[in-house]
């Protein structure tokens, strides 16, 4: 029984880990499985590729899943910018979803084993969820119903929009909007540089799966009017790398007029430079150690091409040769293979790229702080207080292990310690700072939160709300309304009526924000009042999610700045060389150079 229970830990701490959060068991690829997946002929909509059939989901909502979006990107097609896809004469059906992008398998996925390549190069599809209503009643005009656009985490290289915690049916049916979610290329097929590859500036760019999004929003454009749903109001929202694209959206020229608002959730926006994306190590300025160069390098001595990095890198003149090896000849298994995955089952390739055309090469700070360089829109950005305890309950020196897995402090004040500092960088550098600049010269609104709920279950003597408390990604069940596995697992059924009120509060905000921009009082006006971001001394600026038999939900003046948190670092006593330079960065990254080695 305890190594179940200690199992069960292992699944949750795994599966709730943002990006690698919702992954597992469910990331199959899979559609909900809880409810049978029949055509209904209600649910017959047309698109520009032919007619699909969904299906009735739960909450009086229609459902169609597994829409090609755009055409396969395989052979010719891999690392090229997306293209239409083709069309069908016969209908759709659209009850399964595609094939979730190749990626690193966890425990659970579709029964592959942990470390396992699972997924398909053909995987650019989406699902859509619309309150259920005959072809003929279908909203128009005016009536239509806003769109919320999903864009799932997975640190770009793990997840997929399938899974049971992203079904939109709640959301559609309860707050009447036009849900998507989408699937877009992962790891190094959604990102990588390689001067053979770029017959055109989308393609150079390496921004494959940055540029997956942009066709899925074009696709929503062309058609999702037919669904019920407003081209001229789409929110874009995402979590973890989710955010970052979102992010990446709003940097993005090639997304202008594409959405309308945004909501970035524990996100941030820091690209690579193209150089080091792209170029040796020996090179300069020198690339990464996983650069396209590199690994292309890598490619050609394990495919027999070249006896050593010096023959390989002379066979890397010839673009068209390459071009071909790399699209038709290296296999996604030998490509992958190439890459170190961590625990969670994400690659530690680069992605995001500053490319200079697809996105700007600037980070944060610089590039929103002028409205003209970026896509101006209202904006709700937040963190969860907590955030890095996820990460650290994975791999803290200060925690007891068994199995590998927590199971109680060995030093828990450094734990605390470095969490707070953690989670306290991550907000003031990816929420408070970005909403100062944006708020601050764009005329547009921004809204800034911070998520709290840390109740969670006890597992025997391993307490949940000291070692991970409001970690990333736990805002995500409260946000859809979807509490199943691995979260019906951490959230206690004592907490089901504190739990259900929260997550109705915030999906009606989401919503109402959607709907006009500003999430004021929520959908039915019965919310405490959630104000616009101000730099004025003393005035509230942030809200604050938490349940009501703790503080609630309500409106705090709380603001952090970057070099504020840094300096309360540096004055920190309690503080190791090794735990100071472990928080202490700069934008590039790099540690403080005056204390570290």
């Amino acid at each position: 029984m305890k190594k179940f229970l200690l199992v069960a830990l292992a699944i949750v701490l795994i599966l709730v880990a943002v990006p690698a959060v919702y992954y597992a068991s469910l990331v199959s690829g899979s559609d909900d499985e809880e409810v049978p997946a029949i055509a209904s002929q209600t649910a017959t909509r047309t698109t520009t590729e032919g007619e699909v059939v969904g299906f009735i989901d739960r909450y009086d909502a229609h459902a169609w899943l597994g829409i090609p979006y755009a055409a396969p990107p395989v052979g010719d097609f891999r690392w090229r910018a997306p293209t239409p896809p083709s069309p069908h004469e016969a209908p759709l059906v659209a009850t399964r979803a595609g094939s979730m992008c190749p990626q690193i398998s966890m425990d659970g996925e579709g029964g592959a084993k942990r470390g396992a390549l699972v997924g398909d190069e053909d995987c650019l599809y989406l699902n859509i969820w619309a309150p259920a209503t005959a072809r003929e009643l279908v909203p128009q005009g005016e009536d239509r119903l806003p769109v919320m656009f999903w864009i799932h985490g997975g640190g770009n290289s793990i997840g997929s929009g399938a899974q049971s915690w992203y079904n939109g049916s709640l959301m559609a049916g309860e707050q009447k909007v036009v849900v998507v979610t989408i699937n877009y290329r992962l790891g190094p097929l959604g990102w990588f540089r390689h001067p053979a590859l770029g017959s055109s500036p989308e393609d150079a760019s390496g921004n494959y799966g940055t540029l997956d999004i942009i066709a899925a929003l074009r696709w929503v454009q062309d058609n999702i009017s037919n669904f019920g749903g407003d081209p001229g109001n789409v929110t874009i929202y995402g979590e973890s790398a989710g955010g970052v694209n979102v992010l990446s959206m709003m940097a993005s020229p090639l997304a202008k007029g594409l959405f309308h608002r945004a909501i970035v959730e524990s996100g941030g926006y820091s690209p690579y430079d193209r150089n080091v994306a792209e170029n040796f190590t020996d090179e300069s300025p020198p690339g990464a150690a996983l650069s396209g160069k590199e690994v292309a390098a890598t490619l050609l001595q394990r495919a027999g091409r070249a006896n050593d990095r010096a023959a390989a890198k002379q066979l890397l003149d010839d673009d068209q040769a390459m071009a071909s090896f790399l699209r038709r000849d290296v296999s996604v298994a030998a490509l992958f293979s190439v890459y170190r995955g961590s625990s969670l089952g994400m690659l530690q390739s680069p992605a995001v790229f500053g490319d200079g055309y697809v996105l700007p090469a600037e980070g944060a700070a610089e590039l929103f702080s002028d409205p003209a360089r970026y896509n101006v829109v209202p904006l709700i950005i937040g963190t969860n207080r907590d955030e890095v305890k996820l990460f650290l309950a994975l791999g803290s020196p200060y925690l007891r292990r068994v199995f590998g897995f927590p199971w109680g402090f060995s030093d828990k004040a450094a734990y605390e310690r470095v969490a707070r500092y953690g989670s306290a960088l991550w907000k003031a550098s990816a929420v408070d700072e970005i909403a100062s600049t944006i708020s601050s010269n764009s005329g547009a609104p921004v809204f800034a939160y911070r998520f709290d709920v840390d109740d969670l279950r006890d597992l025997l003597i391993i307490d949940l709300k000291e070692i991970l408390g409001a970690a990333h990604a736990f805002e995500i069940p409260f946000v859809f309304g979807n509490f199943v596995s691995p979260f019906n697992l951490v959230h206690p059924e004592s907490w089901r009526d504190e739990r259900d009120l929260l997550s109705n509060t915030m999906m009606s905000y989401w919503a109402e924000f959607a709907r006009h921009g500003d999430p004021g009082t929520g959908r039915l006006g019965e919310q405490p009042q959630w104000t616009a971001w101000t730099d004025a001394p003393g005035a509230d600026r942030i809200m604050l999610f938490d349940y009501e038999s703790d503080a609630g939900v309500r409106m705090s003046d709380l603001r952090l700045t970057e070099a504020g948190v840094k300096a309360e670092i540096a004055a920190d006593p309690a503080l190791t060389d090794e735990q100071y330079c472990g928080l202490w960065r700069d934008r590039d990254g790099i540690p403080d150079p005056t204390r570290c080695q």
